[in-house]
């Protein structure tokens, strides 16, 4: 399989949420939460692209299939 077609079928990684899970504990998900979030210009601080990650895209994504685009870099202060 060429480069091209591999690029084109990657996808982020979606993990499922109970939402009893979401209800009771304090789940860091989104990118504001991140110490590598730079607030000023919306930006991760590692240079990846984070418009999935952001927290209205993430609430949107739950809402619609119960799952959240888990960042694998996020850091907690």
């Amino acid at each position: 399989m060429s480069k091209v077609l591999r690029k084109l079928n990657r996808s982020v990684i979606k993990d499922p949420v109970k939402a009893r899970d979401f209800n009771r504990l304090n789940i860091f998900f989104a990118c504001e939460q991140c110490s590598y979030f730079q607030p000023q210009d919306g930006k991760c601080n590692l240079g990846f692209p984070n418009e999935v990650h952001k927290m209205d895209a993430q609430l949107k994504q739950y809402y619609m299939s119960g799952s959240f685009a888990f960042c694998r870099y996020s850091e907690l202060d």
